[in-house]
């Protein structure tokens, strides 16, 4: 379901939104050196302030989530990861916002060492196209905490 390719390109991408970020702090940064050489007192904090609000604005909408989703990528590949049997029973209506990261909750059941039904819930990427999965279909699912990493048909 992941690839390595695809956490290359997300840090490719990553090295992109650094460097259209870095650009214009530069130059405002070096437009607000310039007016403390000529102590143009207003001008200097007005640049301060214009400074701080792009690095606000553009990290927490450009970067962070760009970040969080690679360290979600990064860790279904290289993390610890477990392996399951399970019946899929449904998918939430409702997406849901975990670490940054918007998934769609999936609903299966397993069976414990004694063979009783128990619920367990994963987490399925909302990338990634949502799976056409019928009530009652049994599952092999490869999950990292709660993250679905890979899935099959059995």
């Amino acid at each position: 379901m992941y690839t390595q390719s695809e956490l290359d390109q997300l840090n490719d991408d990553l090295r992109k939104r650094w460097i259209i970020y870095a650009i214009p702090a530069l130059l405002l940064l070096a437009l607000q050196v310039y007016s403390l050489t000529l102590r143009i007192e207003p001008l200097t904090i007005a640049l301060a302030i214009l400074v701080c609000f792009w690095s606000v604005f553009y990290i927490s909408l450009q970067i962070l989530p760009v970040i969080r989703y690679r360290t979600h990528v990064y860790s279904v590949l290289h993390g610890i990861t477990h392996t399951v049997r399970a019946v899929f029973d449904h998918l939430d209506l409702d997406d849901s916002l975990v670490d940054g990261v918007n998934y769609r909750a999936m609903h299966v059941l397993c069976q414990d060492e004694k063979g009783d039904d128990y619920e367990r819930l994963f987490y399925w990427d909302l990338q990634k196209p949502l799976p056409a999965y019928e009530k009652g279909q049994a599952l092999e699912i490869t999950y990292h905490d709660r993250e679905i990493a890979d899935i099959r048909t059995v």
